[in-house]
């Protein structure tokens, strides 16, 4: 499970098919998935979505990416589908984040040198 869980977490960006994937561990998917779940809290999708929710929040409050630059950088279907579930997730949309945590924002550099 702990292969798992970095398996999982470094390649969270991919769409995996998860009975698939239980089933390359040598377990069945309902197997894995109670394991799983008692070893994170999360069931596996919970897991992936979790990672890919929190490092947003660190893209929104550290980068100025638009929405679908985020959604397309973590494996979201759409800035919309992103948006949704972040605002479920933390309470607050995506862009009010932002102005809460505008100063620790960093400025994309630009192509040119001055």
């Amino acid at each position: 499970i702990i292969d798992a869980e970095h398996y999982l977490s470094s390649h969270h960006r991919e769409p995996i098919d998860m009975r698939r994937f239980a089933e390359g561990l040598g377990i069945a998917y309902s197997h894995f998935r109670k394991l799983f779940r008692d070893h994170t809290g999360y069931s596996p999708w919970a897991y992936v979505r979790q990672i890919r929710l929190v490092r947003g929040r660190r893209l929104l409050s550290q980068t100025d990416f638009t929405l679908q630059e985020i959604a397309d950088e973590l494996g979201f279907g759409s800035a919309f589908h992103f948006s949704t579930a972040f605002k479920a997730a933390f309470g607050l949309a995506p862009s009010l984040w932002r102005q809460k945590h505008a100063s620790m924002r960093k400025k994309r550099p630009t192509k040119y040198c001055r």
